[in-house]
């Protein structure tokens, strides 16, 4: 039996990468066998330091130095690692923080602007990007199923609907139709 945690032949991309959380879960990727990862954050100095502690325990890697709440950075990032590794298979949105420390009312709105694009914008961002890079390289429905019937018929492979709506949802939410 296969260990369910092996990354063999895997290309992680992580983002926050440099230090703390982000750079444990490199490690821990590099340890379960990855192929290749991609680390990303804003210090190329740390992130330079984080790819040799990477390195050091196995696993081919690539630091990229890039703003992840900027959309050219985050297309750059992204087509430096297809460039490298050809396929990214894990994602990691690592990347995010508060530099505030203190009461909502004090906080200013160019703050809480910042805040929110670190931890979410950035997080879509990414994503995003790297789903637009998937999709690049399967063609449209490449990931729907048909099924052959016997005499060699095609059916389309759908879920059934048993009841009509609403009947099954009071039940399941252990009601009776009269509550």
């Amino acid at each position: 039996m296969s260990d369910p945690f092996r990354l063999d032949r895997k290309v992680a991309l992580i983002t926050g990468s440099s230090r703390g959380i982000g750079l444990a879960v490199a490690e821990e990727m590099a340890r379960a066998g990855a192929r290749g990862l991609v680390l990303v954050a804003r210090n190329a100095e740390a992130l330079e330091e984080a790819r040799a502690t990477i390195e050091g325990v196995g696993a081919e890697c690539l630091a990229v130095a890039a703003d992840v709440t900027s959309e050219e950075d985050v297309e750059r990032m992204v087509a430096a690692a297809r460039d490298r590794f050809g396929e990214v298979d894990i994602l990691v949105n690592n990347a995010g923080g508060a530099s505030f420390r203190g009461q909502l009312k004090d906080m200013r709105p160019g703050g809480w602007r910042k805040m929110i694009e670190l931890n979410l914008v950035s997080a879509y961002l990414v994503s995003r990007a790297m789903l637009n890079a998937c999709h690049e390289r399967r063609p449209a429905g490449a990931g729907r199923r048909r099924g052959r019937l016997p005499g060699g018929r095609r059916r389309r492979l759908r879920a059934r609907r048993r009841a009509p709506r609403g009947r099954r949802l009071p039940r399941a939410l252990g009601r009776s139709r009269s509550d």
